[in-house]
C-alpha cells in the first residue's frame, strides 16, 4: 500500500539521519577531547612547582 512505502521511505531517511548526527557527533567529540589535553598541557606547563606563571602574550613582553 502507499502508507506502507510512504512509511518505509520516511523510516530509510529518518536513519539516514539519525547516522549523519552520529558522525557530527563523534567529530565533535574528538575535538572535545583534543581541545581538553591542550588545555591541561597549559595548565601543567604553567604550574611549576606549585607556583603559577602568568602567560606571555605574543607580541608583549
Amino acid at each position: 500500500s502507499s502508507f506502507r512505502s510512504d512509511l518505509r521511505q520516511l523510516t530509510t531517511e529518518l536513519k539516514k539521519e539519525i547516522a549523519d548526527i552520529g558522525g557530527r557527533t563523534s567529530h565533535l567529540e574528538t575535538k572535545t577531547e583534543e581541545l581538553c589535553v591542550a588545555h591541561n598541557d597549559v595548565v601543567d606547563k604553567l604550574h611549576l612547582g606549585g607556583r603559577t606563571q602568568q602567560p606571555e602574550i605574543q607580541g608583549h613582553s
